[in-house]
């Protein structure tokens, strides 16, 4: 095993406590926040899913800084639920990319909370 995928291992970790903090946060949101983080998850997987599917290196990591920082203006304008619900979606695009139990571990959790989306959405 590399050095680089060593890294991309370890990211799975950080990954994992994202997806701990998002879930603590929504965890006692109201029914008008859960709405809107769900809505964002519902909306965003699906083109996300493809960009970056479609992307090279570099234009994934521009896909996700880019990203992150829509997610940071939004949380900074107070839609804290769709930069939740978009915090939700990177992690399950970039998890599907990542090697180990960590990043398997977000992917599979992940996916139950877009399923759970799209069941609202459809």
């Amino acid at each position: 095993m590399g050095l680089f995928d060593l890294w991309r291992e370890a990211r799975g970790s950080v990954m994992r406590q994202e997806l701990e903090d998002i879930m603590l946060r929504v965890r006692n949101a109201n029914e008008s926040a859960t709405r809107a983080y769900f809505n964002n998850i519902y909306q965003t997987i699906g083109p996300l899913k493809e960009m970056y599917g479609n992307a090279s290196t570099g234009e994934r990591k521009a896909l996700m800084k880019q990203s992150r920082k829509s997610a940071d203006q939004m949380w900074s304008s107070g839609d804290w639920p769709s930069s939740l619900g978009l915090g939700i979606s990177l992690l399950n695009v970039e998890s599907e990319y990542v090697p180990g139990d960590e990043a398997a571990f977000v992917k599979v959790e992940t996916d139950k909370i877009i399923a759970e989306a799209a069941a609202k959405f459809e």
